[in-house]
């Protein structure tokens, strides 16, 4: 399903890059991100609040054809 998106997204909207922010906490989120070809990119700290606390987010990116 994710690969279906990414390519929707490349060839029928010409996209050129796709980002996924994921909390730190979903793992499941990480690993669907790598079996779909997403790079680690970095980790931004305390990036956003979830429920009155500061949550760290994995940066993931695959770029186009």
């Amino acid at each position: 399903m994710v690969h279906a998106a990414c390519e929707y997204f490349f060839s029928a909207k010409g996209f050129r890059r796709l980002e996924a922010h994921i909390v730190e906490e979903n793992q499941r989120s990480i690993k669907v991100a790598k079996r779909a070809g997403f790079a680690f990119e970095c980790i931004r700290e305390k990036f956003a609040e979830e429920d009155n606390v500061r949550r760290d987010f994995h940066i993931y990116s695959k770029n186009g054809p």
